[in-house]
């Protein structure tokens, strides 16, 4: 794990070099908890001030890392106009073309609040396998989470294996964004999506005169998905 020192900025769970490279490392078995002695939780902030680089961001879980846990925390991105709290991903550079397998195994993300409150492309979860050759990340719990975002609260592409449930997902429209609450695409495997409260849906964002509006889930190509008991309102 490392505290890095390049324009991202980020704490990488994969990664023990401080700077720009980021040498993915192997890793296993990491658990951040903000949960206070006395037992009240959120008690640790880990956030990304609004005076960084463009492509910073609080935590990034990065390459073969497997058993993450990561709950009781405020996650706080600042940035404008883009945004993210937690990311998932592949160890291969930002912009490179080449392709892996080396993804997060094992994550769960609970009791967490998230949010990118000046973000217009803000999304507080982004997992992202767009380079897999056959399995992206895998196995992955998000539980009962306070999200708060603009373009997408959730974003799927390319997992296998997640369940999304108890969490309470409040989104703020955005301008020339197709944005959605839990938005999927291109997964492998089960995606259950259930009990949560997905808030503040509203018709707002435009597009050169084509209103978007907002989605609450979006169940993409692939996978088994289950999606049960889920409030969605505008309110």
């Amino acid at each position: 794990v490392a505290d890095n020192a390049g324009p991202s900025g980020a704490l990488v769970i994969g990664s023990n070099a401080a700077d720009i490279g980021w040498a993915a490392t192997a890793t296993r078995n990491i658990v951040i908890d903000g949960l206070a002695s006395a037992g009240a939780t959120h008690k640790m902030t880990i956030k990304t001030p609004s005076s960084f680089g463009a492509t910073a961001g609080p935590i990034v879980i990065y390459g073969s890392v497997t058993n993450t846990i990561i709950r009781n925390c405020r996650i706080i991105n600042e940035l404008s106009p883009i945004a993210m709290c937690i990311t998932l991903r592949n160890n291969q550079p930002t912009g490179s073309a080449s392709t892996s397998d080396d993804y997060p195994d094992g994550v769960m993300l609970e009791n967490n609040c998230m949010a990118t409150p000046n973000a217009s492309n803000g999304q507080a979860i982004y997992v992202n396998g767009s380079k897999a050759t056959t399995t992206g990340p895998s196995n992955i719990v998000i539980h009962g989470n306070e999200i708060s975002a603009s373009s997408r609260g959730i974003f799927l592409y390319g997992l296998n294996n997640i369940t999304i449930d108890n969490n309470i997902i409040r989104m703020r429209a955005a301008d020339d964004y197709n944005s959605g609450a839990i938005f999927g695409l291109k997964s492998k495997g089960n995606i259950n999506i259930r009990n949560n409260q997905i808030l503040s849906l509203t018709s707002n964002n435009a597009n050169e005169g084509t209103d978007y509006g907002l989605i609450g889930i979006l169940a993409g190509s692939g996978g088994n998905w289950l999606i049960e008991n889920n409030l969605m309102t505008g309110l």
